[in-house]
C-alpha cells in the first residue's frame, strides 16, 4: 500500500468538502437574492392590490349612486306620464291642442 494514499485521500476529501461548501454558499446567496427579489415584488403587488380594492369600492359606490339616480328618474318619468295623461284626459280632452302661453315665432 502506498504510504501517501491516506494523506492524498485526506487532501481529496478536504478539497471536495471545501468545494461543496463554496457551492452551497453560492446557492444560499442565490436563494437569499431570490427571496429578497420576491419580497420586493410582494410589496409592489400588495400595494397594487390595495389600490385596486379601493378603486373597486369607489366604483361600487358610484354604481349604487347611479342606480339610485336612475330609479329616481324612472319614478319622475312615471309621475310626469301620469300628469300628462291626466292633463290630456282633463279639461282639454283627448287629442285637443293645448294652448301655448308663449310667443310663437
Amino acid at each position: 500500500m502506498n504510504p501517501l494514499k491516506p494523506l492524498l485521500d485526506s487532501f481529496d476529501r478536504l478539497i471536495n468538502e471545501r468545494g461543496s461548501a463554496n457551492i452551497l454558499r453560492e446557492r444560499l446567496a442565490l436563494a437569499a437574492d431570490q427571496y429578497t427579489f420576491l419580497e420586493q415584488k410582494l410589496v409592489v403587488y400588495e400595494k397594487e392590490n390595495s389600490e385596486l380594492k379601493s378603486k373597486i369600492q369607489f366604483l361600487e359606490a358610484r354604481s349604487r349612486d347611479i342606480q339610485k339616480e336612475n330609479d329616481r328618474l324612472k319614478f319622475d318619468n312615471e309621475q310626469l306620464k301620469k300628469k300628462i295623461q291626466e292633463y290630456e284626459e282633463g279639461s282639454f280632452g283627448p287629442n285637443l291642442v293645448v294652448p301655448f302661453d308663449g310667443i310663437d315665432k
